[in-house]
Formats: structure tokens, sequence, C-alpha cells
């Protein structure tokens, strides 16, 4: 999914009880226990913070989004690039997730928003990569002026039509 710019951003918020922060030294347990939560269908959930983030060259603490409670990461993104794939001007959200504990409050969102503030100025858009199945998240995205981003996916046509058929019948 595509958001053509980074303009007209609303602001971050996190409910009562939750901070909003970056990556600190030290959370680096935490992020792999959030991860293994989040994402149980994908192998070694809990090295997604070594081997997604913390070993490549795009690396800084600042680039990663937490949203906590009693100061425990629950909720993360990062604003992080690969120009490879995408180019020097265009960022990436990538690995977005809630604990499933925290769900339905807005913390993804926080999260995302946060992202894409710190990516204003330095990146002309953002990009994000999803499975067609998370609709919660697809409505999240939409809701953030995301779109479908066919011309990088035209394989994709089919799997978003369905997508969006879903998401019309469930409301």
């Amino acid at each position: 999914m595509r958001r053509p710019d980074l303009l007209d951003l609303p602001q971050p918020h996190v409910p009562p009880g939750y901070t909003l922060r970056s990556f600190r030294a030290g959370d680096e347990a935490a992020w792999a226990d959030l991860c293994a939560a989040v994402f149980p269908e994908v192998g070694d959930p809990r090295g997604i913070p070594e081997r997604e983030f913390l070993s490549r060259p795009a690396w800084c603490p600042d680039r990663v989004f937490f949203v906590c409670a009693a100061d425990v990461p629950v909720a993360c993104t990062a604003a992080w690039e690969n120009v490879d794939q995408w180019g020097p001007r265009t960022g990436q959200i990538h690995w977005v997730g809630t604990h499933p504990a925290h769900l339905r409050q807005g913390l993804a969102r926080a999260a995302v928003v946060a992202a894409l503030g710190w990516m204003r100025g330095r990146y002309d858009d953002a990009v994000l990569v999803t499975q067609v199945f998370r609709f919660p998240a697809i409505r999240l995205y939409l809701d953030l002026g995301f779109r479908p981003d066919l011309e990088a996916f035209p394989e994709m046509a089919d799997r978003w039509a369905a997508a969006s058929a879903s998401l019309r019948s469930a409301g």
C-alpha cells in the first residue's frame, strides 16, 4: 500500500495508561516478546528485531516507535527504508503490531502516525506491505491515506478486489 504524500498527518494519540516513545537500549527482549505475541505465524518471531532491524544498515533507534503500558512495549512499528526496493525518497512503515491483550485501543494507529510524522521532511511518500487478510490493519491504513499500490504489485489486483468486498460486507 502507498500513501502518496506525508502532508496533513494527524497527531498521534495514546489512551490513558499508555505512553508513546522510540526504542531505547534495553528494549530488545521486550520487543522480541512483543513480536512473538503479535506474529506467531512467522518463523522465529522473537528474531524479528535482530533480523529485520538491529542488524540492518538503516538501523536508528529513533525510527522504531513503541506504545507502552508501564514502560513495556505493547504496540510497535518502524519508520523504515528499503532503498533497493522503493528508492531513496520513499519511507516504509514496517512490522506494525499490537499485543493481543491490548487490541482495539488505537495503539497501532498511534505508532503508525508517529512513524509517518518521523518520515515527514525525510521522504516524499510512504509504503507498507501487508497481507490482504489483515482486515483491521487494512482499515487503519486506508483511514490513514494508504491505498493499494497496484502499479508496484499488479498481480495483487484480484486479491485486493476480494479484500475490498470483504471489508464492505463486514461494515
